[in-house]
């Protein structure tokens, strides 16, 4: 356990220093990406290194989605432990095209998913060429 926090704290270190290849979009194609986004939520923590990875996605993606650490906030364990099932992080809470709620966890899920709807390069994201706006970041984080 302290292993793994140390290693979430290292990548979280290294990951100031290296940043991904930015997706940049219009602003109308922005605006469309955070009306998808408006309803998700990602549960997680800071030292977990399986959360920083999908946190890396969600830069990279240009994502605005809010987060809930569950190690701040026992509130927010205890919504993802009973609205969801457990208490496994990293956890994207999303409305399904049903607009039922749904809980994606596993990294590579969660990574795989947000590529999939939003990365310019694969046919279903929306596209909108390069925004002369720099998008700024992503998540924000929840209070408790």
């Amino acid at each position: 356990m302290v292993l793994r926090q140390t290693y979430g704290r290292l990548l979280g270190i290294l990951g100031r220093c290296y940043q991904p290849k930015m997706v940049h979009r219009t602003a109308q194609a922005q605006d469309s990406v955070d009306r998808e986004t408006v309803s998700m939520v990602l549960y997680g923590y800071d030292s977990c290194p399986y959360c920083f990875k999908v946190n890396r996605e969600i830069e990279r993606l240009a994502l605005r989605i809010q987060a809930k650490d569950i190690k701040r906030c026992e509130t927010y364990r205890y919504e993802l432990l009973t609205d969801g099932g457990k208490a496994q992080v990293p956890c994207l809470k999303f409305l399904n095209k049903d607009g039922k709620e749904k809980w994606l966890y596993e990294s590579d899920a969660i990574v795989g998913f947000l590529k999939e709807r939003f990365d310019p390069m694969t046919t279903k994201a929306p596209k909108g060429g390069v925004s002369q706006n720099k998008t700024q970041s992503i998540t924000k984080k929840a209070a408790c």
